[in-house]
């Protein structure tokens, strides 16, 4: 097993399909994505597969990366993450993440 995945997090939650078109996930991510879904985006990398299909993943992902946000509702955005970060801490062990 290399990793855990969460099917629920995905755009339409559990009941949302397991895959979808790159277009599909363009749209998602310009017009409905969290802000912690784009800050996944920084690391996010595909390791396998069709290289059209890399390529075109990188050119939306830049794009996203790219984009200009409010720096008063990123500041919010992330000072609410963190928050909600520091709650599940408090919940979980102590070494499973570093704020």
């Amino acid at each position: 097993k290399l990793y855990d995945v969460d099917l629920r997090l995905r755009p339409d939650g559990a009941k949302g399909l397991l895959v979808s078109t790159l277009q599909s996930f363009a749209d998602y991510q310009k017009s409905r994505a969290w802000t912690w879904e784009h800050q996944a985006l920084v690391r996010a990398r595909c390791i396998a597969g069709s290289p059209r299909v890399a390529e075109a993943f990188e050119r939306i992902r830049g794009d996203i990366l790219g984009a200009r946000r409010d720096p008063d509702e990123l500041r919010r955005d992330i000072a609410t993450m963190r928050q909600r970060m520091r709650g599940e801490l408090d919940r979980s062990r102590g070494d499973a993440f570093d704020l």
